[in-house]
């Protein structure tokens, strides 16, 4: 058999493909190597794309009632979680039932009371009567320093502070009242 014979007996399928590769090796040939590898990556990546997304492969999934057997193994592809009311309140309450109350005495309790009640008496009488503390201070030698907010309330914590007077000085040394 002779060359020619060989082609006739090619199957048609054979001849459109070796028609098609002649024609696309033209254009391949005509490619640098870094176009060919550029070229030859994205055929891939288009390829592998088309393979992993192919709607056509997908099944439908059965839909199965109560009772049926399932043929294949089933994957939940979430998390899926329920709460039983009735289980989770019966074990809420027997839970309830084992702690055992815990009661603590302090002693100092009532003196700590009873000290910031005075406290708390002492601080109101000294905003009620503010000019009487600082008439007092002054017959004492003292002087009283009490900062006073928008309300005419004192502005410290504590109340009015009594500070010592002291007289100030000038920068030559004699003393001046303030």
């Amino acid at each position: 058999m002779n060359r020619r014979d060989l082609q006739e007996l090619a199957s048609p399928v054979t001849k459109v493909r070796k028609a098609l590769t002649k024609h696309f090796r033209r254009y391949w040939d005509k490619f640098t190597p870094g176009q060919r590898f550029w070229v030859g990556f994205a055929l891939l990546c288009l390829i592998t794309t088309a393979l992993i997304n192919n709607p056509l492969w997908r099944t439908t999934a059965e839909q199965y009632k109560e009772g049926d057997i399932a043929r294949e193994s089933i994957v939940s592809p979430a998390d899926i979680s329920v709460t039983d009311n009735d289980e989770t309140e019966r074990l809420r309450e027997a839970a309830r039932t084992t702690v055992q109350p815990i009661f603590r005495y302090e002693s100092n309790k009532p003196d700590q009371a009873g000290q910031r009640f005075l406290s708390s008496w002492e601080k109101l009488q000294r905003q009620r009567r503010p000019c009487e503390h600082k008439r007092q201070a002054v017959e004492f030698g003292f002087e009283e320093r009490i900062a006073l907010d928008r309300f005419g309330r004192t502005g410290s914590r504590q109340g009015a502070r009594l500070k010592e007077f002291q007289p100030q000085r000038d920068r030559y040394g004699s003393e001046r009242d303030t």
